[in-house]
């Protein structure tokens, strides 16, 4: 445990910094509604694949009769082979497992436990790593880049922090 002087003077050995309260509250309310997406995600997912085959074949239908380029068509072949049930569970799972990490990490850091942090950066490399497990190729690198891009600021920002916990 750091000494008490090494803390700014305004705040006392057990007083949760104002920053640190906000960045906890913005990720339980992320991971309430990532948790209730990977649950609607898993359990509805021969609905949404089904429901995403059909269209995405109307789109291909469409995309041939008016002459598109061999690439759309060739992407949207892609995309479809991606959101098979099976995949959109596993992708579930992934999510479920990130949000559930780093919930557990910020309610860890709300009680100023340095260790939470850990847990956190764990559960953004589970969702880092999940797509490239699950998906292949665009898809992979497309539901890769929004987590990560948040997910990186928020590692910093709670970085930043890390004095203020033991």
């Amino acid at each position: 445990m750091e000494p008490d002087s090494a803390r700014p003077a305004h705040l006392s050995s057990h007083q949760r910094p104002t920053f640190l309260t906000i960045l906890c509250i913005l990720t339980f309310l992320s991971c309430a509604g990532g948790i209730f997406n990977s649950v609607s995600t898993y359990s509805g997912a021969n609905f949404a694949s089904t429901t995403s085959q059909e269209a995405l074949e109307q789109a291909r239908e469409r995309v041939q009769e008016e002459g598109g380029s061999n690439a759309v068509d060739e992407l949207l072949g892609s995309v479809s082979d991606n959101l098979t049930a099976d995949r959109l569970r596993k992708g579930a799972i992934g999510n479920l497992v990130f949000n559930l990490l780093t919930l557990i990490g910020a309610v860890l850091m709300w009680n100023l436990r340095k260790v939470g942090f850990y847990v956190y950066v764990a559960g953004v490399l589970v969702a880092v790593v999940t797509p490239f497990l699950v998906y292949e190729g665009f898809m992979s690198a497309l539901s890769f880049a929004g987590t990560a891009f948040i997910s990186a600021i928020f590692v910093v920002l709670y970085a930043l922090n890390l004095k203020y916990m033991r």
